[in-house]
């Protein structure tokens, strides 16, 4: 009987040691190749905080992701197979005002902008998602990386004999693909506005990063930080600007007037009147491109917003604290660095908004032109509230 027990302890042990050996020969004869792809911004103009790097192998097995904090160079190693390798700045988490979707797939892989709440006070002309702003992406796509059997009998032959081990290097070049969206808008009685809240409705919601494809789904960007510049010739003309970043126009665009709606609320100086206006500008873009950016012109001139001269609205903000012209304290002399010259062009400072805004009005069907307006003075709510 114990002959029997030692005979079977000497069997199991054999089995074990056996298993280890396999295992350590599994692990002595790898099945990966080392890579290292290496990205070059000069396309994109900035220099990232980190990079993505996506394998999609084409026999349609699982993709392999790897998120680094060095946005040079990325190293992984991977199985033998054909893949398309797409490339993009920071990690997808890091994206604050991006969300991706399908990206198991290049083919279905989505940049898409980040639907925000934000508390209306207006209707608005369209009832689209209201997004953020998205940050610059910068994608590169490589197709048809091969990774072969002769690539790996190569990296198990330097590892072997204890050699160098020279990577495979993938080098890409990504490009920005986010719209930096311009709008001017020309005014007669521009020294009568205090503040702007707007909106523009009919941008693409996102990105397809395999075809190039700037999704038909429709969002509302808000247009905050709007600048008032006056004419140096004569101050009751000047315009208004701001800008936003966007996925651009939608692929399917066809340039028609009603596709994208620029809402504008102006506020005037009394702080009680509002102007309240719905442009369709679909048909009022210009595009343009550089070594770095994608650029939409928007522009409206004529002047596009016509203020009128109303007796209640005073040219400037009723404020007791400011010094009249009576004032013995305001200076007289041109040389005193407190003097107030009446000739000197107005420009305005940035004009931002209290709270958050829809910044849209509704259109009437029957209207005819490419804009509505709504005129509501102080004089008429006084009226309203008596």
């Amino acid at each position: 009987m114990k002959r029997i027990v030692r005979y079977i302890s000497v069997l199991l042990l054999t089995v074990l040691l056996f298993g280890c050996e396999h295992k350590e020969l599994c692990y002595e004869h790898p099945h990966l190749v080392p890579v290292r792809v290496e990205a070059v911004w000069d396309r994109f103009c900035e220099y990232p905080m980190g990079m993505t790097v996506i394998f999609f192998p084409q026999d349609g097995t699982e993709a392999i992701c790897v998120e680094s904090h060095n946005p040079d160079k990325v190293s992984v190693n991977i199985p033998v197979n054909t893949y398309d390798v797409l490339v993009f700045n920071e990690t997808m988490s890091e994206l604050g005002s991006i969300n991706f979707r399908n990206m198991d797939r290049l083919s279905t892989a989505e940049a898409y902008a980040y639907e925000i709440y934000s508390q209306m006070k207006m209707k608005r002309s369209v009832n689209e998602p209201i997004v953020a702003d998205p940050e610059r992406l910068g994608i590169a796509i490589h197709r048809d990386f091969k990774v072969t059997e002769e690539m790996l009998k190569q990296y198990r032959h330097q590892k072997e004999l204890g050699l160098p081990i020279e990577e495979t290097v993938l080098t890409v070049y990504p490009e920005n693909v986010i719209y930096t969206v311009y709008v001017k808008v020309h005014v007669h009685g521009i020294y009568n506005v205090r503040s702007v809240e707007s909106s523009l409705s009919g941008i693409a919601e996102g990105y397809m990063m395999d075809s190039e494809v700037r999704t038909s789904p429709r969002v509302t960007h808000l247009l905050t930080n709007w600048s008032a510049v006056t004419s140096e010739s004569e101050r009751s003309e000047g315009y208004l600007s701001t800008s936003c970043l966007s996925f651009g126009l939608p692929s399917d665009h066809e340039g028609k007037a009603e596709e994208n709606i620029l809402n504008m609320s102006v506020r005037l100086v009394d702080n009680e009147t509002v102007l309240n206006y719905a442009f369709l500008v679909g048909n009022r873009f210009s595009e343009t491109k550089d070594d770095c950016s994608r650029i939409l012109y928007l522009e409206l001139g004529k002047p596009a917003i016509d203020i009128p001269d109303d007796p209640d609205i005073p040219d400037v903000p009723d404020e007791p604290d400011d010094p009249t012209p009576d004032d013995p304290d305001t200076p007289d002399d041109p040389d005193d660095p407190g003097y107030d010259d009446p000739d000197e062009p107005i420009v305005f400072p940035d004009v931002k908004p209290e709270g958050s805004f829809d910044g849209g009005v509704s259109i009437d069907p029957s209207f005819e032109g490419d804009h509505s307006v709504e005129i509501k003075s102080a004089k008429e709510k006084k009226q309203n509230k008596e």
